[in-house]
């Protein structure tokens, strides 16, 4: 009995809870929208208001003119009522100017926060999809639908109007408004499902193209391609046959609306002249109860025409103002002393991604500043992820790492970057000249790009790139091979002499002389205070590692000084770059 008295009141808790969040929510919409959607307000009631304008003067030329002959009365009522259109075209132009510089706001309100969004750690979030929302907002606001949704709580502005000419007609009205949009949800109900299966399944067959398209040499090498194309078009075929079905029954219910709104609009004239018949009603009333009626059911039509519009943009709006929240919430990170180097890594687990079969667990160790470890361990162990974590590419899901004593959340995400150098195992270059690539796409300072260059040995590989630092390199510009752009991602990562280095197989696609270049300039970055973390399948890189972690299923074997490992493996670990990693797995068991 207790639990269901209690219940009402635990109800009434969450939605005061959620009346409260959403309050919270809409005050991180710029105060110049909030105060624009007034203005909004203000010009559609005068807009709206000077729509009546038409149907009175109708009236007064039917009842008062003919019936007077005054040549100057209808001139003087054309003049008045010509000034009110005008004006009301003006107030619709001058809302429809506002309505494009509220989206262009919510664009520069919102666009930073969101791009920083999309590069923050917690890829679950899908934080990128957030732009996409930004964008269906902002058409939805400077389009027709943002103009039919400010109309249409004026729309009974004209219903009223018509109940005063005649209480059967305004009666009709309703009758004819409630109708229409029951026709509009039933399309809705019938098409959206289908709609809805056609985007997804043309996303399906985009995203199947992209990913072909990016390993086409070995789609083409190996015969894939007949059997790419037939799955892409299996794909597109299935999107075209739930696309056909939406604007099938999108059409028919077009049809039917355009159907209803002729008969609606007989049977307003029809009951009009009925009751001019009965002497009820002036016959002037006909034609303005006509121009009433279908400025009543003009928005009406008009948001029943953009309701998939009007709804996709409330659902996208919501989720904005939630990231927004979010964004608050977490508040701006704080400007920190500049970095010495020490990394304390405790109880460390997550994932590459939510889909990633293997999760890291418990890892934890402790490193200088000037110190390195390499990490070992078979593919798919977790080496990568673990680098991931360290540097804040992925957001863990238990644990700490911190930089001389600050969680990596912590630090402002542009200061830290300017002191990390990460090379991914998979390097991905963006879009811009090689010298904007390695300078991070900061001020180039040509100096710094052409020593970081030199220091891991790409300067002479750059130079016969065709137009040298200044190749524009990316989708637009040269395509480099896999070792070049390990060359130029490995640059990039020594930019700026960084105190953290985290390089995932940094000598892979590297000749013997360039594997050589990145073990000095490892070794000079330890020198000079930099603190290393490398995943490697070479043993050379040994020679630099103060500490060597292995894992194994995610989980640490161990973490042990390397001169503790040299004493049960002497020369072997020294001087090759062979792979005696069966040995040192039997040196973690003992």
């Amino acid at each position: 009995m207790t639990h269901l008295a209690a219940l009402p009141a635990a109800k009434k808790a969450a939605a005061m809870a959620e009346a409260a969040g959403g309050r919270r929510a809409w005050s991180t919409v710029p105060r110049r929208v909030r105060h624009g959607i007034a203005f909004v307000v203000v010009f559609s009631l005068g807009s709206n208001l000077l729509q009546l304008a038409l149907p009175l003067y109708s009236m007064q030329v039917y009842d008062r003119v003919l019936a007077s002959g005054s040549a100057a009365t209808l001139v003087a009522l054309s003049l008045i009522v010509g000034v009110l259109v005008v004006s009301g075209a003006l107030l619709d132009a001058l809302r429809a100017q506002l309505l494009v510089r509220l989206a262009n706001i919510l664009e520069l309100h919102w666009r930073e926060p969101l791009v920083r969004a999309a590069f923050r750690a917690d890829r679950s979030s899908d934080a990128a999809a957030s732009l996409h929302d930004l964008e269906t907002v902002k058409s939805c606001v400077a389009g027709p639908g943002g103009a039919a949704l400010a109309d249409l709580p004026w729309s009974s502005l004209f219903v009223l109007a018509i109940f005063a000419l005649s209480v059967p007609l305004g009666l009709l009205t309703v009758v004819a408004a409630l109708l229409l949009l029951a026709v509009a949800v039933a399309g809705e109900a019938l098409s959206g499902r289908w709609s809805r299966e056609s985007q997804s399944q043309t996303r399906d067959a985009q995203r199947c193209l992209d990913v072909s398209l990016a390993g086409q040499d070995a789609v083409l090498s190996m015969g894939a391609e007949g059997a790419v194309r037939r799955r892409v078009t299996l794909l597109r075929d299935r999107a075209a046959g739930s696309g056909s079905r939406a604007l099938d029954r999108s059409a028919w219910c077009a049809a039917a609306t355009r159907g209803l709104r002729s008969l609606l609009q007989m049977a307003i004239l029809m009951t009009a002249a009925s009751l001019v018949l009965a002497e009820q009603i002036p016959a002037g009333v006909i034609v303005a109860s006509s121009m009433l009626f279908a400025r009543a059911l003009g928005p009406i039509e008009r948001v029943a025409g953009t309701y998939r519009q009007l709804r996709a943009a409330r659902d996208a709006f919501r989720l904005l103002l939630r990231s927004a929240t979010a964004e608050t919430d977490r508040g701006r990170a704080l400007s920190l002393p500049p970095l010495a180097g020490r990394v304390e890594v405790k109880g460390l687990a997550g994932r590459r991604s939510p889909t990633a079969a293997t999760a890291l667990q418990g890892v934890s160790f402790t490193l200088r500043a000037g110190e390195a470890v390499v990490l070992l361990g078979a593919s798919g162990s977790g080496k990568s992820t673990l680098g991931r974590l360290l540097v804040g590419a992925t957001r863990p899901s238990g644990g700490t790492v911190r930089l001389d004593g600050a969680a990596v959340a912590d630090w402002d995400p542009e200061q830290l970057g300017r002191q990390v150098g990460y090379v991914s195992q998979e390097p991905h270059l963006l879009e811009g000249t090689v010298a904007e690539v390695i300078a991070r796409f900061g001020p180039v300072v040509d100096d710094e790009v052409v020593a970081a260059a030199q220091r891991v040995g790409a300067h002479e590989l750059i130079l016969r790139l065709p137009q040298g630092y200044r190749t524009i390199v990316g989708r637009a510009g040269y395509h480099p091979s896999v070792g070049e752009r390990q060359y130029i991602a490995l640059a990039r990562a020594f930019y700026g002499d960084p105190k953290f280095l985290v390089l995932d197989e940094p000598m892979a696609h590297l000749d013997d002389s360039g594997e050589k270049k990145v073990l000095e300039a490892i070794l000079a970055a330890k020198k000079r205070g930099a603190t290393v973390v490398a995943v490697s399948r070479l043993f050379s890189l040994i020679h630099a590692a103060d500490h060597l972690l292995m894992l194994e299923s995610g989980r640490m074997k161990f973490f042990r000084p390397r001169a503790e490992l040299e004493k049960h493996l002497g020369p072997r670990l020294v001087a090759t770059r062979g792979a005696p990693e069966p040995e040192i797995q039997r040196v973690g068991h003992g």
